[in-house]
């Protein structure tokens, strides 16, 4: 019968707390106790081993625009240095032919070149002289742009203007600058990035004739 005035907590059976219950990790402890070995203890089927955790596999992070940029400078600055025969050939010239260009520039004053468009479209580019330059220079100064791509394209439509000679069988030789850059400005868009990239090509063509010591190559 119970006790009902006992207000006693029965007092309960006490655990297994020994070294074999599950709650201490039963026989893991008991070895581990007895000097065995990390080893052996994951190799007995009585542990319970800890589930692998399998590492994702590492994928390689993309490489910016800019990093990519940069490390072509870099291989391009470490790379020897065009001969001045080695130049020449990536335009398709003979040191004669360069000689030509040389005494063209110091005897007339300029340099001509044709240059194919498409089909029967051809242009023709003169070398700029030092006025060009400082005609650029004013409208530059007197603008005062914000914006590195406005600077970019008023360059690049000013040399246009002061080489452009022949374009689809249209003289400009005795045209003044206002009227060749006043054509320019009204050229397509794609004809005048078209026509920019042959004078940059024209450019870089006569500053690498012209380069520096070229005159003791002749």
């Amino acid at each position: 019968m119970t006790d009902i005035g006992n207000f006693e907590r029965p007092k309960e059976p006490k655990k297994d707390v020994t070294p074999e219950s599950p709650a201490l990790g039963g026989k893991a402890i008991k070895d581990f106790i007895a000097g065995k070995d990390v080893a052996s203890l994951l190799a007995d089927s009585s542990v319970t081993k800890v589930p692998e955790v399998k590492a994702e596999k590492a994928t390689a992070a993309p490489i910016s625009r800019e990093t990519a940029l940069v490390g072509a400078l870099d291989e391009l600055a470490a790379a020897p240095e065009l001969t001045y025969d080695q130049k020449l050939e990536l335009y398709g010239l003979s040191k004669e032919q360069a000689l030509e260009i040389l005494d063209s520039v110091f005897t007339k004053g300029f340099y001509e070149k044709e240059y194919k468009i498409s089909g029967n479209i051809n242009v023709t580019l003169r070398t700029r002289i030092a006025e060009d330059q400082d005609r650029l220079l004013v409208r530059i100064e007197a603008e005062s742009p914000q914006f590195p791509a406005f600077v970019s394209n008023l360059v690049s439509k000013y040399n246009l203007a002061a080489s452009l000679r022949v374009f689809k069988e249209r003289d400009f030789a005795k045209d003044t600058f206002k009227e060749r850059y006043d054509y320019v400005c009204l050229l397509p868009d794609i004809v005048f990035r078209l026509l920019c990239v042959k004078l940059s090509r024209f450019d870089q063509m006569m500053l690498d004739v012209m380069d520096e010591g070229a005159i003791e190559n002749f």
